[in-house]
Order: C-alpha cells, then sequence, then structure tokens
C-alpha cells in the first residue's frame, strides 16, 4: 500500500535494529539459530534462541530449506568454485 521504502523500513525497525542490538550486546553469536514470533495480543516480536553454534548446513536443513541450485550444477556438470577472497576487485569506478 504505501511501497517498499516503508516495508524496509518497517523490517528494519521491527527485526534488523532488535537484532543488531542483541549481536552487539553479544547476547548471539556467530552459528545461533534464532526464531522470532509475534504475539499479536501484545502487539510485540519475541527472539528466542533455539540453538548455539549450529554450522550454516545444518541450519538451513532446520528451516527446510532445499538448495537446488548446487544438485542442479551437480548433474550438469559443473563445477560450483568457490568465493573469491579478499583479493579480488570490483570494476566499479
Amino acid at each position: 500500500m504505501y511501497g517498499a521504502r516503508h516495508l524496509k523500513r518497517a523490517i528494519e525497525r521491527s527485526l534488523v535494529y532488535p537484532m543488531s542490538n542483541l549481536i552487539a550486546t553479544e547476547q548471539v553469536k556467530t552459528g545461533d539459530l534464532i526464531r522470532v514470533d509475534y504475539d499479536p495480543a501484545t502487539a510485540s516480536m519475541s527472539f528466542l534462541r533455539e540453538c548455539e553454534g549450529v554450522p550454516a548446513y545444518a541450519m538451513v536443513e532446520a528451516a527446510g530449506i532445499e538448495s537446488a541450485a548446487p544438485a542442479a550444477a551437480e548433474t550438469a556438470g559443473a563445477s560450483i568454485d568457490p568465493p573469491k577472497g579478499a583479493g579480488a576487485r570490483s570494476t566499479r569506478k
């Protein structure tokens, strides 16, 4: 109804800023799995740490997300290159 900018601000205000505060105060660390719930009775969001120190692949499995890109690449005979390191340069000027 109001456009993408308003949606972006709402996401930042409701999710990004609270998560940033949890990270800055070291309540959440790398590998923590966080569940975000909304309580309509109190009109508030709650952040619950479900697991600590979980590897990324396990988080994907727990979320029920199926990564189709690597499987499709393997069946097509393509190789998957790792991401480029810090030595990569941008072409933007």
